[in-house]
């Protein structure tokens, strides 16, 4: 409580409730509070390619709708932000999210298409989380790359079993400190160390390896590229078009440059993250 007669009620006199304080936060502290990075055991993963022999799958990090609502319940108050939904051509579910700054309420907008497997609920979970990385809600998550780790098939969808380690940037403050032994994947919640070394399809760089992350590396980015072909993730055509945007020839990545290569596994997986829903820009 603080010791200025008033500081803690509202001008009626009334004690002030958590919905009024977070009122009464600035822009820039409510970015920074949206923005926070997530405490590594919200954080999930899931599979976006395998290899031919469905041994090892390339891992990205997401969040789930209900961490993302937490993060706003706690960052606003629950009372200071509220989403709407309508639908967005014939397929698509456009979200907004609206939070109270000061006195006005501002709302940021973002859309997403009906998945396969779970149409309707599909397609308003991914706008809202969408949405919620215009306000800045997981989106350090673009940065964190992708890594190679064995899984297994079960069904249409594959299960990990080993958990990528989050980078330290990706992390509280909290988290960074001490990093815990790894340990084996629970489901496909994040856990364990929180060191990240460089990966490839055919599992982690030795220890010491000076070989650049695996966006960089061309054995590991032609093979996470030829995945995400094979695997139907990515289109041919897509991919066509990407490459001639960057001078690459599709048919010969072996003349196209390590800056090149790098280029296009962000590109394909920005497409594949944004056509699951998992929080970046919608590509075309």
């Amino acid at each position: 409580m603080s010791d200025t007669p008033g500081a803690d009620a509202t001008p009626g006199g009334q004690p002030m409730t958590v919905d009024d304080i977070r009122a009464a936060m600035s822009p820039q502290q409510i970015a920074e509070a949206l923005a926070a990075p997530f405490p590594g055991a919200q954080v999930r993963w899931r599979v976006t390619a395998v290899t031919k022999d469905k041994a090892r799958g390339l891992a990205v990090p997401y969040l789930d709708a209900a961490a993302i609502m937490d993060r706003l319940d706690l960052a606003v108050g629950p009372s200071n932000w509220a989403d709407t939904y309508e639908r967005w051509g014939e397929h698509g579910v456009m979200c907004g999210i609206s939070i109270r700054v000061g006195d006005d309420w501002v709302t940021k907008h973002d859309g997403a298409g009906e998945p396969e497997y779970e149409e309707t609920k599909g397609g308003f979970t991914n706008a809202f989380k969408r949405a919620a990385v215009k306000w800045g809600v997981g989106r350090y998550l673009r940065g964190v790359q992708g890594a190679w780790v064995p899984v297994e098939a079960r069904g249409k969808s594959y299960v990990l079993h080993e958990v990528p380690s989050l980078p330290a940037s990706a992390l509280p403050a909290g988290e960074r400190e001490t990093p815990r032994p790894s340990t084996k994947a629970n489901g496909n919640r994040a856990r364990g160390d929180t060191r990240s070394r460089p990966t490839t399809p055919n599992g982690p760089a030795p220890t010491g390896a000076t070989s650049p992350p695996a966006r960089t590396d061309r054995r590991a980015a032609e093979d996470t590229l030829n995945a995400y072909i094979d695997s139907g993730e990515i289109s041919a055509a897509w991919f066509a078009v990407k490459c001639k945007s960057l001078g690459v020839e599709p048919a010969d990545l072996s003349s196209a440059t390590d800056r090149q290569l790098s280029q296009l596994v962000d590109l394909a997986m920005d497409k594949v993250a944004a056509d699951a829903g998992l929080g970046r820009e919608p590509l075309t």
